[in-house]
């Protein structure tokens, strides 16, 4: 187990780990980081590893992979760090609607402005019962309708948060992009999803993971992607639309231009771009968040 101390220590270092020397300027203001990234750490020690974030420059998180704590709680660590939780992922698709206002007022009590949709859901697995839901959806077989469902859902959910003050999107993973016959699921949300009502974040990383062109999606659906994640994986990379996890690679040495994802996003008025790393060890993930802020700060 690493310590508070460690923990600290590590951001500390980071930066000469990640650049060879300390940061010049702050990362740019759009960036903030996905906590999913720092889940291991934030086990061990929330208050030390918000703390070691924050000294690396961050100001903006997306709450995922949080130990369960209560809305105030949570709310202290954060402002005690100073960071500002704008975001966070929500299992809305997978709640009934009692579960999911519940969920939208737990968003809204820790400041969050929007939330994310992080998985689909199916009609009966609103039947399950709430602790066996994951397995059920991990064994579910999704079909063109029942990603119309999803669709359908996804604003009758976003009316309900829009009501409440709460922007909601839906956050892909790459399953989104298996052929239904002519269209992608992907195609079928864009198509069903009424815009006045819900927005998409877009993960470039497991786009490309899923075969599609993320630099497409922004041209073909204008205003349609408000938020994005940004991870990369290792060469060689086998895409495939079926449920995977590849190795993450440090930003700059993995398969995606982020030079030209930036000027994209920015010409697409992307507003907040969440880092994200996957499959590490609890003592990479301060590193790899200072590895990722110092190569988006060197790019702008």
């Amino acid at each position: 187990m690493i310590s508070r101390r460690g923990i600290l220590a590590m951001a500390a270092a980071a930066p000469f780990v990640a650049g060879g020397a300390a940061r010049a300027a702050p990362p740019p203001s759009d960036l903030g980081v996905q906590l999913w990234m720092v889940r291991q750490s934030m086990a061990q020690d929330l208050g030390a590893t918000l703390e070691a974030l924050s000294d690396l420059g961050v100001r903006q998180v997306e709450l995922a992979g949080a130990p369960e704590l209560s809305v105030g709680e949570l709310r202290r660590a954060f402002d005690v760090a100073g960071l500002v939780c704008v975001s966070g992922h929500l299992p809305l698709l997978q709640m009934t609607d009692a579960e999911s206002d519940r969920r939208i007022a737990y968003a809204l009590e820790i400041g969050m402005t929007s939330a994310a949709a992080p998985m689909p859901g199916f009609a009966d697995l609103l039947e399950v019962a709430p602790g066996d839901r994951l397995t059920a959806l991990m064994a579910h077989r999704f079909s063109a309708d029942d990603w119309r469902w999803n669709a359908d859902r996804l604003n009758a959910l976003g009316e309900r948060a829009k009501s409440a003050g709460l922007a909601l999107a839906y956050h892909n993973h790459n399953v989104e992009f298996a052929d239904l016959g002519g269209q992608t699921a992907m195609d079928l949300l864009l198509e069903r999803v009424d815009p006045a009502l819900a927005h998409f974040q877009l993960d470039v990383g497991n786009a490309v993971l899923g075969g599609a062109d993320p630099f497409d999606l922004l041209n073909r659906c204008p205003g349609r992607f408000c938020s994005a994640h940004l991870k990369d994986w290792r060469a060689p990379l086998e895409t495939t639309a079926l449920p995977a996890s590849p190795p993450s690679a440090p930003f700059g040495e993995g398969v995606i231009d982020w030079a030209r994802w930036r000027r994209a996003s920015a010409q697409a008025a992307i507003a907040t771009s969440f880092i994200e790393r996957e499959n590490m060890f609890v003592g990479e993930e301060v590193g790899a968040v200072a590895q990722a802020l110092d190569y988006f700060t060197g790019l702008d």
